[in-house]
């Protein structure tokens, strides 16, 4: 029975010697890495501002490349949301989403792990010359849970190594993106039901004046077939791009405008035809300015793709929402779709 009590009372005092050290270590978790990234800060928020990329810079995907991801919410920003589920114990199931958004400059970013509770993360940018200088952080409070704070003295290091890994691969990814700046692009993604157009096929060089003539003619002859047909336009004025070729002076196009034809028909050699717009999921790119312009938001569109995992799947159109005969330069504004997987 000596060695009982020896026992119990050396069991007490290492349980006591325990929470004597458990009460002096940190009840406060602060953890952080930072780099710096040669790319606008416009850039790296965008990376940054979606779940459904993360995995392409995230420290943890290696441990299991099986591992199944649902996505939920809104494409980027507040909301939205990714699952995933691995029997890998390394990187098991949980939860990440996106709290706070505020652009260019800061995340706050909710990690829910099945086994490991909750973190909350942030990552804040801010502009370092041409570049970006990054900070992905981690702050917890223990309070007076003892255990928690043995667990977080324990795993400090282990994350300041996963948010070094993971800035270090955010860089690479970003670095290799089309260099064009994304600062002021207003650029979505959203869920599109197709369009009923009247259209009128042309062809013409990429000279500004050549482009706004030849669609100006073939405007002139779908609105005279809607008028004909008494048609009810439904929309702005579209133009749909299926070539552009400015190496061989090449600019081949459909003239659009939205209208109601229902089972109307025309004839197989008629210069007006009948169509529809792709539906499904579609890149929104909305500029005010001079046509010019646009070829910077077209640049924009093609990073903005490439920052965040999406390809173009279809021609791309254009819709202009107002009329350049009585509206300044500065004010014109267009739309333009690309329909993306």
């Amino acid at each position: 029975m000596q060695w009982f009590n020896r026992f119990a009372i050396g069991l007490v005092s290492l349980l006591v010697l325990l929470a004597i050290i458990g009460l002096l270590l940190p009840s406060r978790l602060h953890v952080e890495s930072s780099i710096d990234i040669a790319a606008p800060p416009a850039n790296v928020f965008t990376v940054l501002n979606s779940a459904h990329v993360f995995n392409k810079w995230s420290p943890w995907t290696a441990p299991d490349p099986d591992a199944q991801y649902t996505y939920s919410g809104p494409w980027s920003g507040v909301g939205t949301h990714m699952d995933w589920q691995s029997s890998n114990p390394e990187l098991g199931s949980g939860s990440e989403i996106v709290t706070a958004s505020k652009p260019y400059q800061h995340l706050a970013v909710t990690f829910e792990l099945a086994k490991r509770g909750t973190s909350d993360t942030a990552l804040d940018l801010s502009p370092d010359g041409d570049g970006t200088h990054v900070v992905w952080s981690l702050d917890a409070d223990f309070g007076w849970n003892l255990l928690e704070r043995y667990t977080g003295l324990l795993l400090k290091q282990k994350i300041h190594e996963g948010f070094g890994t993971g800035l270090a691969n955010l860089k690479h990814f970003v670095e290799c993106l089309p260099k064009t700046d994304l600062a002021g692009a207003d650029i979505k993604l959203l869920q599109m039901q197709p369009l009923s157009i009247v259209y009128a096929s042309g062809k013409t060089t990429t000279d500004g004046r050549d482009v706004a003539n030849a669609l100006d003619a073939a405007y002139a002859k779908v609105k005279t077939f809607i008028a004909a047909h008494h048609l009810k336009v439904t929309g702005a004025r579209m133009a749909v791009t299926r070539v552009w070729d400015p190496a061989h002076n090449n600019y081949e196009f459909d003239a659009a405008i939205p209208a109601a034809w229902d089972t109307l028909t025309v004839p197989v050699n008629s210069p007006v035809k009948l169509g529809q717009t792709l539906g499904g999921e579609v890149v929104l790119a909305t500029y005010t300015g001079p046509y010019s312009g646009t070829g910077e938001v077209y640049n924009q569109i093609t990073v903005w793709l490439a920052a965040n995992g999406l390809t173009a799947t279809g021609l791309t159109w254009e819709q202009y929402l107002n009329d350049p005969a009585n509206t300044p330069d500065d004010k014109l504004v267009t739309r333009i779709y690309t329909p993306v997987r």
